[in-house]
């Protein structure tokens, strides 16, 4: 029982309770944790279900849709149309490429004036130009576009070593393994333009793709055998088969892609983790996001509860709505295939293509994104103050903070590329500055935020006499200029912090 665990093996001054001293912690270790960013998480991860659920539904839709229309064309505006409305679907990034090969099959080899295997054969050619048309737009346009925004490429992280992985691997030349695994594993959209924000070879990319014939061969196939599985068993055994060869590649893809990423983690270790210096302004636009994070972090109890309740309802409501169209999808949906005629289709009904279940279910996932809007929207008014007095402190530093950076960036480039000491020296000799700039930064951004009366929230004297949020202390405390004991505070809060947030760099001994 809970009393004979406490008597046994408590503590000596804790307190006696229904609870064991182990349940108990656990139950303070939850009460600690950031619930703001919690019933945050709780939004996406239960909006992404439910587009999890929902957008294959939606996808055959389209596609019974598009092949109604294209039932009386010739042959050659059949290719037309499914090549453009392929290029559409490629170009919106929750699409995959699977459903277009597939409506390929459908609509191309069973309307070929040629026969049946000369359509299968047309089809396969105009799904592989299709896939590589679409992935040179992708990447041409979309992601040299986008590459050009500093917002967009530290959202991407193309300064983090993950992306720069991906990086060293797509610039290698050729058919190299890992770079096709990578262009023919990843997922299309993201893929293709994150190629075009990095600014790879287009050629090269593209010849890097080729290998997706290995999967798009049988994955058209199936679309094409199973229009003829009325005529024969033999037809539905070969669809199956091509429909297992199109798994078992993809999983050879993937597989072969996280090999790649991490076999080069493992032979450039050090190159990737290392600052450069055409990533300054990035680490910088980090650093200071995080920064500004930790001074104007919004907790759990600044929240008034007209905020609080819709914020927390919203996101229960979203995740049992997301666990429901998981779970019983089946009660919810009725199921729909890209072969099915669209002219029957029953759009709602008990057993239409949306349920009433289904229905409600809609209705309260759209109301309880209105719960995400509201606290979305009273944070932006509460921190837009500290946020803008914040980045101001920052502002003042960033001179400094760059010039120490590119110093640094310096260093590891002459080790990285074995000029001047051994590698054990540059390891001490990086690490040694390493310590040296966390120190003065800290020091000059703490004198700064006594200058500006900025504080830490963390701080022992904002900790005193800050109060609750929107108290008159609260208010007070933020004009308050603090002595030493609080700059020494501030110093070591960013002494602490910023090794894990600007410095994801170490030289190891080799």
């Amino acid at each position: 029982t809970g009393q004979g665990a406490d008597e046994v093996g408590g503590l000596p001054g804790s307190k006696r309770g229904i609870l064991t001293q182990r349940f108990q912690s656990m139950v303070d270790s939850v009460a600690a944790w950031e619930w703001v960013a919690v019933v945050r998480c709780c939004y996406f991860v239960g909006l992404g279900l439910v587009m999890w659920n929902l957008v294959p539904l939606a996808l055959n839709v389209l596609l019974a849709w598009m092949s109604s229309l294209m039932r009386d064309l010739s042959f050659i505006l059949i290719l037309v149309c499914t090549f453009m409305a392929g290029m559409v679907l490629f170009m919106l990034p929750p699409v995959p490429g699977p459903p277009i090969y597939l409506f390929g099959g459908f609509a191309i080899s069973d309307s070929c004036p040629w026969g049946f295997w000369s359509g299968s054969i047309i089809c396969i050619a105009l799904c592989f130009v299709l896939k590589l048309s679409a992935c040179a737009l992708q990447q041409q346009v979309i992601g040299r576009y986008l590459g050009d925004r500093d917002a967009v490429r530290r959202a991407i992280g193309v300064h983090r070593p993950f992306i720069r992985a991906i990086e060293s691997v797509l610039r290698q030349p050729g058919l190299s393994l890992g770079k096709c695994m990578i262009l023919c594993g990843g997922p299309d959209w993201p893929t293709s333009v994150l190629a075009g924000v990095l600014k790879v070879s287009l050629l090269q990319c593209e010849l890097g793709t080729c290998p997706v014939i290995l999967s798009l061969v049988p994955l058209t196939l199936t679309g094409s055998f199973y229009l003829k599985r009325e005529d024969s068993e033999t037809w539905t055994r070969a669809g199956n088969l091509m429909f297992t060869l199109t798994v078992m590649t993809s999983m050879m893809f993937w597989a072969g892609m996280g090999w790649a990423i991490q076999n080069e983690f493992e032979k450039n270790h050090d190159a990737l983790h290392a600052p450069r210096q055409e990533y300054v302004d990035l680490d910088w636009l980090d650093h200071r996001a995080a920064v500004v994070a930790k001074r104007c972090n919004t907790t759990w109890g600044a929240l008034p509860w007209a905020v609080r309740v819709p914020f927390v309802g919203g996101a229960l409501g979203l995740v049992v709505v997301s666990h429901m169209f998981f779970w019983r999808f089946a009660k919810c949906f009725g199921g729909f295939k890209v072969t099915d005629d669209f002219a029957d289709l029953v759009w709602y009904g008990q057993d239409a293509l949306v349920t009433p279940l289904g229905a409600i279910g809609l209705a309260l996932a759209s109301l309880s994104c209105l719960g995400l809007v509201i606290f979305l929207a009273w944070n932006r008014q509460f921190q837009r103050g500290p946020v803008e007095e914040a980045a101001r402190d920052l502002d003042a530093t960033e001179a400094a903070w760059k010039a120490a950076r590119l110093e640094l960036a310096e260093l590891a480039r002459s080790c990285t590329e074995g000029a001047g000491a051994a590698p054990e020296a540059c390891g001490v000799g990086v690490q040694t500055k390493e310590q040296e700039w966390i120190r003065s930064v800290s020091v000059e951004f703490a004198d700064i935020l006594a200058e500006t009366g900025g504080w830490f929230p963390d701080s022992p004297r904002a900790a005193e006499v800050q109060g609750s949020p929107g108290s008159p202390e609260f208010s007070r405390v933020r004009g308050t200029k603090l002595d030493a004991q609080d700059r020494g505070s501030r110093s070591q809060l960013l002494c602490s912090c910023l090794p894990g947030l600007l410095l994801p760099f170490s030289f190891s001994a080799r």
